[in-house]
């Protein structure tokens, strides 16, 4: 169900972009987009850190960590695109991961998701060996998510489209982030090389406290 044409043609990736795959697994839609882009710095997060393990094996390009979308160890707006393929449904939160997904993200940036339609067979497939492995298994329909998107992501849907199985959906992030601590100041870059960018929680502990004292890691 997945259309590799479809989705590069919506997220539209650029050199020079970030770009950040959110539930990657082990990373082969995030290579993809690393070379549909043609020099876009593209990050990869998953929960489960054997899947990670072999992503930055595979593919070391990518800088790659362990995350959930609940909890984003990135500063704010910091990336100008984020998508997420056929993933959404496992988070735990939803409404939390949009939240997070919305203050990594840019004003006016792009939000791709690429789900399966409940009511297809994949869909009831889906459902049945969530139920028997015991999987947390959220799947809304197109017009669930986008309710979803705008009511709880505060996210513009800016297109749709049915795919075989189910659908692709475009968001944008369309008003700035409110910040308590004063106006809007450029999104802070990690000092960090590409094979050196925090990978576990000890890194990310130590990139905290790096980081300057204004700025957060979540």
């Amino acid at each position: 169900m997945f259309d590799r044409d479809l989705f590069f043609r919506t997220l539209a990736p650029v050199p020079g972009e970030r770009i950040l795959d959110v539930g990657a697994g082990k990373g082969s839609v995030a290579h993809r987009v690393f070379e549909e882009s043609s020099g876009a710095d593209v990050y990869a997060v998953d929960p489960n850190e054997k899947r990670v393990k072999s992503m930055r094996s595979h593919y070391p390009e990518l800088k790659s960590s362990v995350a959930g979308a609940e909890s984003l160890p990135f500063p704010d707006s910091f990336f100008d695109k984020v998508y997420c393929t056929m993933a959404l449904h496992h988070f735990s939160d939803l409404e939390r991961a949009l939240k997070e997904l919305k203050r990594v993200l840019k004003p006016g940036g792009s939000f791709v998701i690429v789900e399966v339609d409940p009511s297809s067979a994949m869909g009831r497939l889906f459902r049945f060996f969530g139920r028997l492995n015991g999987e947390h298994m959220n799947l809304m329909t197109e017009n669930q998510l986008q309710s979803k998107l705008q009511a709880e992501g505060r996210f513009r849907v800016a297109s749709s489209a049915k795919l075989r199985s189910g659908y692709i959906i475009q968001a944008t992030r369309s008003e700035p982030l409110v910040s308590s601590s004063g106006p809007a100041e450029e999104p802070w870059e990690p000092e960090y090389g590409q094979d050196q960018y925090p990978q576990d929680d000890s890194d990310r502990q130590r990139a905290e406290v790096d980081a300057p004292k204004d700025r957060k890691i979540r």
